[in-house]
């Protein structure tokens, strides 16, 4: 293609048409321009739309994360339910019972058990995290923001979790610690029923356990309906 043009201009040279020689040669660099400018158009094309599957890619594993994040914490939010009613169901027994029936002290075992299981929830926030720090001028704004928003909360009550598991571990609020309550090696628990219940310290720190379960709670809640958002906005984007 180069030595036909070439020759194209040889040819009007030798043949004394300077002025077509020169439209001919500005056209022949307009041609060129076109061309480069049509090259890198494509190659632009073809750079967004490898981002955009890869902002695509990244999104469906966030996608992911969220509903993994939403059946945990619907799991959890039950179960710090269920944990309220043992504390509610406990304390009732203590301050109404004048004996202890084998179904009773079923319940206050599963009780004094939950001062043996603390710990925070663990998540995929560094997916998250990374993903904001990387894509952030690429994907919805409002999904940026109610992300940011998510992983705020997420960490602010998981390090209420983890202030309480700390404070757990003090004698003066663990009843396994302080009180009347021994556990086992095999794992039970060994109490006099009326002891217990003359135990100011063991009513003072399952009233604050039932404090804390209910804030945790509503703290999970609130991040609930926040996962559920974002992941209706991405499956629906």
């Amino acid at each position: 293609m180069i030595k036909f043009f070439r020759k194209i201009r040889k040819n009007l040279l030798s043949e004394g048409k300077t002025g077509k020689y020169m439209k001919y040669a500005f056209g022949e660099i307009i041609l060129v321009v076109i061309g480069i400018l049509i090259a890198l158009q494509i190659n632009n094309w073809n750079q967004e739309r490898l981002n955009n599957n890869d902002i695509r890619n990244k999104l469906k594993l966030v996608h992911r994360e969220l509903i993994e994040d939403i059946a945990t914490l619907e799991k959890e939010i039950s179960f710090r339910y269920e944990r309220q009613n043992l504390i509610t169901r406990s304390l009732k027994i203590l301050e109404e019972e004048t004996s202890l029936s084998f179904q009773n002290r079923k319940v206050l075992d599963s009780a004094f058990l939950i001062y043996a299981r603390m710990g925070p929830l663990y998540n995929n926030m560094r997916s998250y995290e990374s993903f904001l720090l990387t894509e952030s001028n690429f994907i919805d704004e409002a999904i940026y923001i109610d992300l940011n928003n998510y992983i705020d909360d997420f960490n602010t009550t998981n390090a209420k979790i983890g202030f309480f598991s700390s404070r757990m571990n003090q004698p003066q609020y663990n009843i396994l610690l302080n009180s009347s309550v021994k556990k086992k090696r095999s794992g039970a628990f060994e109490y006099s029923f009326n002891t217990i219940q003359q135990d100011y310290q063991l009513y003072e720190s399952m009233r604050q356990s039932m404090s804390f379960f209910q804030t945790i709670t509503k703290g999970y809640t609130k991040i609930l309906k926040k996962a559920i958002k974002i992941e209706n906005k991405i499956r629906n984007n």
